[in-house]
């Protein structure tokens, strides 16, 4: 709200919330499966690569119908939804849709973090991620770039950070693989 204003800012909020809602719902699950499973996997001394590329592969299935429509017709959807004054904030869904679906994929396999004790790692990759976006996100401020603009290069920074993770999540997987 500092740089664009409250008035943009409920737009970005109603579509983070109403992309979120379906990823939250069968994200959770999903985590859940996934952890259960994994944590069974590294107890018996088996890998967990496998699974980790199953859930990947479940979670874009589940994900992608949904996000294809908002990334496709978000604004229309919005426009009939909420009305003709929220169509902007379908836009703004429209964009940040890839980040959601990144997102998605990702939320499961966080739990590798906890199976092989990574916390504090992830800790000091997120404070540097964070810093990074945020200097970014000032400086596009302070270049006057529209929140549209500003939202894109979000929505594809969001994408490679999240796949620099998963990818970090299959090291440390392949890292500790056991033999069996």
């Amino acid at each position: 709200s500092f740089c664009f204003g409250n008035f943009y800012l409920g737009f970005f909020s109603l579509a983070i919330r109403i992309l979120m809602m379906p990823m939250n719902l069968i994200g959770g699950s999903l985590s859940q499966v996934f952890y259960q499973e994994a944590t069974s996997k590294f107890n018996k001394g088996e890998k967990i690569s496998s699974l980790m590329l199953q859930t990947v592969l479940k979670s874009i299935v589940f994900a992608m119908p949904i996000l294809l429509v908002m990334l496709f017709f978000a604004p229309v959807i919005f426009k009939f939804v909420f009305g003709e004054k929220w169509e902007l904030a379908g836009v703004y869904a429209q964009i940040i849709s890839p980040w959601i679906l990144f997102d998605f994929v990702r939320a499961p396999l966080s739990q590798v973090i906890l199976i092989f004790n990574k916390q504090a790692h992830l800790l000091v990759i997120s404070i540097l991620g964070n810093v990074i976006l945020g200097g970014i996100l000032i400086y596009l401020n302070n270049i006057k770039f529209s929140l549209t603009d500003v939202l894109l290069v979000l929505s594809a920074l969001q994408c490679l950070y999240i796949l620099i993770l998963l990818l970090w999540f299959f090291h440390i997987a392949k890292k500790h693989n056991f033999k069996n």
